[in-house]
């Protein structure tokens, strides 16, 4: 795996100019990882990027190492996929800790935040016991 993972950030570095980190999460390089699993990145560039070229890397790296690759810009991913890809996922690539540690402690902040405002639905999906009604 430690090749792959070569692989994935000198291609990523490649292909996105000014990118800040690049995470894994889902079940690849875990116990619970299958050989048909694929491969869920995401990556912290310095822009949004458009959904072209984001398709492009994935599949750019996807070549490369042999299995299909979902890739995630995680300036443009909602608050829950952000905190799931920080919180379960490990961190790949890191060209400045000080930028990285900043935005992975934005996440955590804006996803407390997040369950502070739906707190009331939370609680009264919980007393109804049903999302629905």
């Amino acid at each position: 795996m430690d090749d792959r993972i070569a692989d994935i950030v000198r291609l990523a570095s490649k292909n996105l100019p000014g990118l800040i980190s690049i995470y894994r999460f889902g079940s690849w390089g875990t116990p619970y990882a299958r050989a048909d699993s694929d491969i869920d990145l995401a990556v912290l560039p310095q822009s949004a990027m458009d959904s072209a070229s984001l398709w492009e890397v994935a599949q750019d790296i996807a070549k490369v190492i042999g299995k299909d690759v979902d890739l995630v810009d995680l300036l443009q991913a909602s608050t829950v996929m952000r905190m799931q890809v920080i919180s379960t996922g490990k961190r790949l690539y890191c060209s400045n800790p000080i930028i990285c540690e900043r935005f992975e402690d934005y996440v955590y902040a804006a996803y407390a935040r997040l369950n502070e405002e739906r707190r009331g639905i939370l609680e009264d999906i919980k007393q109804r016991g049903t999302v629905y009604g």
